[in-house]
């Protein structure tokens, strides 16, 4: 077996992409496979945060956030979303909403390319180029009782990097409550649980990377602005990461003074606010904080704007066509795009009437 090895930067980018739990969840991973399920599943979720399981709309891939979104408003709906990210690593997403015996379903092809690479031996010696990528198939259902929504996908999961392959089931279970009079839902979820089918190797342990969280979306009333905050990642509690190797402040007696974890730091890294400013039917903007990716991913002296992220939508007829900018660090963001058709009004059926003759 030959052993591989990088020879520029974009491996270093596609080893943080597929060993962490997602992009600016780094010290979250390092453990777990299949890295595309925690990325923003469209243009909308990542112009708010990069993480939603609340908001309520016509867009046929929410339910890959929650599927406690699921529901007939979005029936016979298309989605194509696409993400490109540092060093040509691609996201593409295809998702489309129908309906069985009056309950709502959803599926959706999801697909991460991490770009060509180069192959060498132990020696050094070129043996070629590979094209790593992740893959997931998805269907959901959801049903609901009163002003509560219970959802749930099963995602069939596969990787590629060079020669290795591995496999994976994993399922997501939501829920949603929909207050009857106001613009308001609360929902949490449990994503990504499963069991590997098979692995790069026999020596090797796949670990899916679990996600439990919970939010609120809210409506003002007399505002045309809507509100989210979204927590994620209650699995673990302490997500704060301080790096051993680097230098602390010296105190006044010239000792070094390490940094210290604090209680609010790391509880605030959960959250997630987001906001939707609706100037009309046919056009909003949106924008976003997420705390753990500002912290993890700022330069140490440099935090800018790591974090946040930005987007608009416009409606032309029977499209709806997105545009987000999510920004990691300095270095740069990835920007979304994303385009929902409903079906019915591009293929609609023509009803012809019967010529009517006219007697002189």
């Amino acid at each position: 077996m030959q052993h591989r090895k990088e020879k520029n930067s974009s491996w270093i980018i596609v080893l943080f992409l597929v060993l962490n739990s997602s992009i600016g969840y780094a010290q979250l991973g390092g453990g777990s496979a299949f890295a595309m399920l925690e990325l923003p599943s469209n243009a909308r979720i990542a112009g708010i945060g990069g993480q939603h399981y609340t908001i309520r709309a016509q867009d046929p891939s929410l339910f890959l956030s929650n599927p406690a979104l699921l529901s007939d408003t979005s029936k016979n709906y298309f989605g194509f979303q696409y993400g490109a990210m540092p060093s040509q690593v691609n996201y593409l997403n295809a998702s489309f909403n129908s309906t069985y015996k009056k309950l709502p379903i959803g599926f959706a092809v999801r697909r991460v390319a991490y770009g060509t690479m180069d192959a060498y031996d132990d020696g050094g010696n070129p043996t070629g180029t590979f094209a790593p990528s992740d893959y997931a198939i998805t269907a959901g259902t959801a049903y609901q009782t009163g002003p509560f929504r219970l959802g749930a996908n099963l995602h069939f999961l596969g990787s590629n990097i060079e020669q290795y392959s591995a496999n994976a089931i994993a399922f997501d279970l939501g829920a949603l409550f929909i207050h009857p009079k106001r613009d308001f839902t609360i929902g949490i979820t449990a994503r990504n649980t499963g069991f590997a089918l098979s692995n790069y190797t026999s020596n090797s342990t796949l670990r899916l990377p679990f996600n439990l969280g919970f939010g609120m979306t809210y409506k003002l009333e007399h505002m045309p602005l809507r509100f989210s905050l979204t927590s994620h990642n209650w699995q673990r509690f302490d997500i704060t990461y301080l790096d051993p190797n680097k230098i602390g402040e010296l105190d006044a007696s010239g000792n070094e003074v390490k940094e210290q974890k604090t209680f609010f730091d790391n509880f605030a890294r959960h959250f997630v606010i987001g906001g939707e400013f609706l100037l009309g039917k046919a056009f909003n903007v949106r924008v976003g904080y997420n705390h753990l990716i500002n912290r993890e991913l700022k330069l140490e002296d440099r935090a800018r704007r790591a974090g946040w992220s930005y987007g608009f939508m416009v409606k032309i007829k029977g499209l709806e066509i997105a545009y987000s900018r999510a920004i990691y660090s300095v270095a740069g963001g990835t920007n979304f795009v994303g385009v929902n058709m409903a079906l019915n009004r591009f293929f609609k059926k023509t009803v012809t009437t019967p010529k009517q003759t006219i007697n002189s």
